[in-house]
């Protein structure tokens, strides 16, 4: 009928791009006299990508922010999981590592961010020890997501939603010698049942003799179950959400790649 027509519609736009692999929306405070344009930068410009993502040291933990950091430390890819998306990169596992963890213009996710999916208004959160594991590392980056390009601007209107869906995103990142896994736990603000849920993209990283072998699984996770009623919305979401990553993810790894690798291997 025409109301279940509309509620898919609004439930398609709500998890249209929170699924992006670099990809929880923490109630992040900022200290006393730093304001958000201190810390957030211009609309991406090719001419500024240096500085379209500024290193936000000035955020700081808040209990939101620890809970979804240990919230992380406890999930894992579940046993004989088959992954939504896997491939390979030509580069060390140690540049891999490296690049994730680095700092400057917030690393391959950021550019991911702003190159890709076109984010704004990033803060970068430095990365500081997890709280459950000091062999982790945890890091949290806020932006503003563009709308898709399919959602009718009446369905924007109706939705209360402006040029940009606020957005944030946790990850953690551990090794263990033979892996590198990097959890990511995204969070979208004002979209329809965005309260209720979580993305969780898993992305883990394998050495073999051909370069690194890379997995991705994502996980819808339901903080509140829909109305029973609801419940093809749900799967609609956790379809488009999955479809989202299979297409997102190899982009995020080219990307990594680009950002990783080190010049001198990459000029021969």
């Amino acid at each position: 009928d025409v109301e279940a027509d509309r509620l898919a519609a609004e439930a398609s736009c709500g998890d249209e791009r929170a699924s992006k692999p670099c990809a929880v929306l923490d109630e992040v405070e900022l200290p006393s006299g730093v304001s958000n344009d201190s810390t957030s930068a211009p609309s991406c410009a090719a001419s500024s990508s240096a500085s379209s993502a500024r290193e936000a040291g000035g955020l700081v933990r808040t209990p939101s922010f620890d809970a979804a950091c240990l919230q992380l430390a406890d999930l894992a890819f579940p046993a004989g999981a088959r992954p939504t998306v896997s491939g390979q990169v030509d580069m060390g596992l140690a540049d891999v590592r490296g690049a994730l963890l680095r700092s400057q213009a917030g690393g391959p996710c950021s550019e991911f961010l702003r190159g890709e999916l076109g984010c704004w208004d990033l803060e970068v959160g430095p990365w500081v020890d997890c709280p459950r594991s000091a062999s982790a590392s945890v890091q949290r980056t806020r932006y503003s997501l563009p709308l898709p390009p399919d959602i009718p601007e009446a369905i924007a209107r109706l939705l209360g939603i402006g040029k940009g869906i606020p957005s944030s995103t946790v990850s953690r990142l551990a090794a263990d010698g033979a892996e590198v896994v990097l959890q990511q736990i995204t969070r979208t603000e004002g979209l329809l049942y965005s309260e209720r849920m979580r993305v969780l993209n898993t992305h883990i990283f394998r050495q073999v003799d051909s370069g690194v072998e890379w997995r991705t699984l994502t996980q819808i996770i339901w903080l509140r179950p829909l109305p029973w009623t609801h419940g093809f919305i749900a799967r609609l979401i956790e379809h488009r959400v999955r479809s989202e990553t299979q297409d997102q993810a190899p982009k995020l790894m080219a990307v990594l790649h680009r950002t990783g690798v080190p010049a001198d291997s990459a000029a021969s």
